[in-house]
């Protein structure tokens, strides 16, 4: 017997959000120049509004950056889906790793984290030419491009996924990895039934991809909605 147990994880913040996310909005716009729009304008756009403007402008900079025409007939989603394609091969490429387009986004970006990791410890004698501060960087990008997409707000319009997707942005317009914590959170967790992966041994050796390939497919869904589970009840703060 060997037992996988699906382990949920929610963040909750323990005090009312709404002058910091309108603070972190109006920061972002100075950055962008957002801010410098009509006041009669700004007045009609709530929130969310405004967050979408931040947002498509972030795009819009990064397009620009890997030189890609800005169609806006193309969904957010189907944009931010090229740039990462776009940026993962620069990644890939400049450490001469064989992509494997069977492995999730995030996984590829993390074992181009390794090599580079690996590379730098050796003094960069295998990759002369490289700048290991911008691969680094494009790499934290794609982390980023791989934890948001459009509607992830507007589908559950909570603080925390407002400030989520705030402070991802703010990764990417003042370019910091880990932006500061915007106030005290508790943890959540919700322990699913265990996975007994005896009972998927067969099938495994069978067919190893397609067996690995099911079973994640299962616990994402089982983790996805003990997480919604969470968001349905009132837990004390």
């Amino acid at each position: 017997d060997f037992y996988l147990v699906p382990l949920s994880l929610k963040y909750r913040y323990r005090q009312p959000m709404q002058r910091v996310i309108e603070s972190t909005l109006a920061r972002l716009e100075a950055a962008l120049n957002l801010s410098l729009q009509p006041a009669e304008k700004a007045a009609q756009l709530d929130d969310y509004d405004r967050l979408r403007q931040i947002a498509h402008e972030v795009i819009v900079k990064i397009e620009a950056e890997a030189q890609l025409p800005h169609e806006e007939t193309l969904s957010w989603n189907k944009r931010i889906d090229r740039l990462r394609q776009v940026f993962m091969q620069k990644c890939e490429a400049a450490l001469s790793i064989e992509p494997s387009l069977n492995l999730p986004a995030r996984e590829r970006v993390y074992r181009v984290q390794a090599l580079l990791e690996e590379a730098e410890m050796a003094g960069g004698t295998d990759y002369a030419t490289l700048d290991y501060e911008d691969i680094y960087w494009d790499t934290v990008r794609l982390l980023n491009f791989d934890a948001i997409y459009d509607g992830y707000v507007a589908e559950s319009p909570t603080p925390e996924r407002f400030l989520d997707t705030l402070i991802r942005l703010e990764r990417e317009v003042f370019r910091v990895e880990h932006a500061q914590p915007k106030a005290p959170r508790q943890a959540c967790f919700y322990i699913g039934d265990p996975i007994n992966l005896k009972s998927y041994l067969a099938g495994y050796q069978s067919d190893r991809t397609g067996t690995i390939d099911h079973l994640s497919k299962h616990l994402h869904e089982v983790m996805q909605s003990n997480l919604n589970k969470m968001s349905t009840q009132a837990i004390d703060l």
